[in-house]
């Protein structure tokens, strides 16, 4: 469902450098590793936030080079920078998405959206961050995409609302019939919902996990990959 091909992006000293990273279709993969890593720089490259990176990206078999409208409509994106309009309901943000994407799950919305208890009647200039976050994992979700792409979900979201979350990712994990790419820095969400964790430091993709791992839980994993790292580049300084 994504393919990455000899992905390059540098800003100032920072280089994101990712040689290949794929996600099968039906599979969640996570994005783990250090405030820092390369996690959201890799997410815009994806997203077309950015755009002068060098490499290839596919969407499904197409190479995605622009917000071409075939492969958008696959795409549910959410992240703390998403643009929402200040002066649009929650509702009226439903109503635009559902116009622009051709696929709305109606039933997705009102259940998310009393689960969440958003009011949907408030323009979002009187939202609260958490409620922003809200809405934009109501929209993703409700557009059935056959791809999510999410930059850490839950930020901003109280203990209940992240749980409701975190249920309905499950759930779409579940169907296999839904792929993502979701980046994270709470290694126990990780866990829960990754079939495979993709763990970064300095740009890199150091290490992949399964979710997985017998005898031992995945967060834990990732923890001593990234103490390993530490303690090798201290060792070298």
């Amino acid at each position: 469902m994504l393919k990455i091909r000899a992905l390059r992006k540098r800003q100032g000293d920072f280089v994101l450098d990712i040689p290949e990273l794929s996600v099968t279709p039906g599979t969640f993969t996570v994005l783990a590793g250090d405030n820092g890593a390369g996690k959201t720089t890799l997410i815009r490259c994806i997203t077309n936030f950015i755009r002068d990176y060098k490499g290839e990206i596919y969407v499904g078999g197409t190479r995605y080079t622009g917000f071409q409208k075939e492969v958008t409509a696959r795409l549910g994106y959410m992240s703390e920078e998403m643009s929402l309009i200040e002066e649009l309901t929650a509702a009226g943000h439903f109503t635009l998405a559902q116009a622009l994407s051709g696929r709305w799950n109606q039933t997705i919305c009102d259940r998310l959206t009393d689960q969440l208890n958003l009011d949907a009647r408030k323009p979002v200039r009187e939202l609260s961050r958490g409620n922003r976050v809200k809405l934009g994992l109501i929209v993703a979700l409700s557009r059935e995409p056959d791809l999510l792409i999410f930059d850490e979900p839950t930020s901003g979201l109280d203990p209940v609302s992240r749980e409701i979350v975190l249920s309905e990712l499950k759930r779409k994990k579940g169907s296999r019939t839904v792929s993502a790419l979701i980046s994270t820095h709470l290694l126990q969400e990780a866990e829960v919902i990754a079939d495979e964790i993709a763990v970064m430091r300095a740009g890199k993709i150091i290490a992949r996990l399964p979710g997985d791992i017998p005898g031992v839980s995945a967060g834990q994993g990732v923890l001593e990959l990234l103490k390993q790292k530490g303690e090798d580049d201290c060792s070298r300084s």
